[in-house]
């Protein structure tokens, strides 16, 4: 059975919650960083680039750039913009987005044991550099502020509490970007217990996302134990933050991909290769998104169309039937000569429900050739993969929600 526990955790005042905290960093720009860095004084991108002039950012070491992050974290907490609390919690996550779409979920310490045995469960393969990487972040800064997304299948019990110990104000409330970010301490002794049991009769979790800080966090932690000589197993280097959201109330997307041209063919004979594995049918444009697996969808030279196989995928295994493997097998690889997603510079991936006027405005601007899309993989699909120790191809899953960072930040120092 899984461990998940709660923590001290160090979150922003109420009052400064607005400024502290952040969207991921991947999704900001150079000049949004520079602006908030310029303008924002209690940011988390303060800690994350901890120098706001790229001249001067290039003249320091990676390690002399962790260093002054973590004396830009060590200044939030000097000037009051956050501060710990003095007894373990749980923390209670809601995020509503401007859909009106609404996500419930609990931020806890999952167990770096429960990772490297197997019952917290992954389905991509981690590249060995971004561990090291995401490693020496954590052996400087000695916190995570962004959490891994893990889920677990449902239970009523815990939907049950997470409804009652959100149900009065929330401790934080913050807006950002069309989106409520909402935090509920839970200190109470008996409700810490209440929770505490549902994990210890809960038999694995999946992550959705967060693969390499899932990694870098193993990576630190069996270091940090070999180290000690005193290792009594409740250290704080043995968890890492994580957000858990039944399944039910997590929504698993696709990626559209573009791709810069068709190898060798013109649309016309591309359409033609293909007829030899799939059904092309001309579709409305808006009404091109697959509408079940084994489908895909192809916007190219102003046309849309919708592509079905002809032939049901042989196989017994899961990942024969995996839509996105059966697109890189069937059209990437042999018609396109794309053979490594990850590196191919021809391609480029959007994660989330498929916006039709996005991918047909880039390939009609001549950026790119054209579109595909394909069908989200089915949850009890994704389970399965994960269950059997298999991995997907690279961008086969879009997770939703996104998390923001610096909401609730786990301590690596005890």
């Amino acid at each position: 059975m899984v461990t998940f526990l709660p923590f001290k955790g160090i979150l922003p005042k109420p009052e400064c919650a607005g400024q502290v905290v952040t969207r991921s960093f991947d999704s900001y720009s150079k000049e949004e960083i520079k602006s908030i860095l310029n303008t924002t004084d209690f940011s988390f991108l303060h800690v994350i680039v901890p120098v706001a002039e790229e001249i001067t950012r290039k003249t320091l070491s990676h390690e002399e750039r962790l260093k002054l992050g973590k004396c830009e974290f060590e200044k939030l907490v000097e000037r009051g913009a956050v501060s710990r609390l003095a007894q373990d919690a749980y923390y209670i996550y809601r995020q509503t987005d401007k859909e009106g779409r609404v996500f419930t979920g609990i931020l806890g310490a999952a167990s770096v044991a429960d990772y490297d045995c197997g019952l917290i469960k992954k389905h991509e393969e981690t590249l060995e550099y971004k561990e090291v990487v995401l490693k020496e972040y954590l052996e400087v800064i000695d916190i995570h502020a962004e959490p891994v997304y893990l889920t677990l299948p449902d239970n009523p019990e815990l939907v049950q509490l997470l409804q009652k110990l959100s149900s009065e104000n929330p401790h934080i409330r913050v807006e950002m970007e069309g989106k409520t970010h909402e935090i509920w301490i839970v200190s109470d002794n008996a409700e810490i217990e209440k929770i505490r049991s549902v994990f210890q009769t809960t038999p694995a979790m999946y992550i959705a996302d967060g693969h390499h800080r899932c990694a870098s966090s193993s990576l630190f932690g069996n270091e940090r134990k070999e180290k000690n000589p005193g290792h009594q197993g409740n250290e704080a280097y043995n968890g890492f933050l994580a957000v858990v959201i039944p399944e039910s109330g997590a929504r698993l997307y696709e990626f559209s991909r573009l791709v810069k041209d068709l190898g060798n063919h013109t649309p016309e004979s591309f359409l033609q290769t293909l007829s030899a594995q799939f059904y092309v049918e001309p579709v409305e444009t808006n009404d091109s998104p697959p509408k079940t697996v084994h489908e895909f969808g192809l916007y190219v030279d102003g046309k849309a169309y919708r592509l079905r196989l002809k032939e049901n995928p042989k196989g017994e295994s899961p990942l024969d039937h995996l839509d996105p493997l059966i697109m890189n097998r069937l059209i990437f690889e042999p018609l396109l000569g794309i053979k490594d997603l990850r590196k191919d510079k021809r391609v480029k991936f959007i994660g989330g429900k498929a916006d039709m006027s996005l991918l047909c405005k880039e390939v009609d601007s001549g950026k790119y050739k054209a579109a595909f899309l394909s069908y989200p993989v089915p949850f009890s699909q994704f389970k399965q993969i994960a269950d059997a120790g298999w991995v997907m191809p690279p961008k086969s899953t879009w997770f939703e929600p996104k998390f923001p960072s610096a909401l609730v930040i786990y301590p690596l120092f005890d």
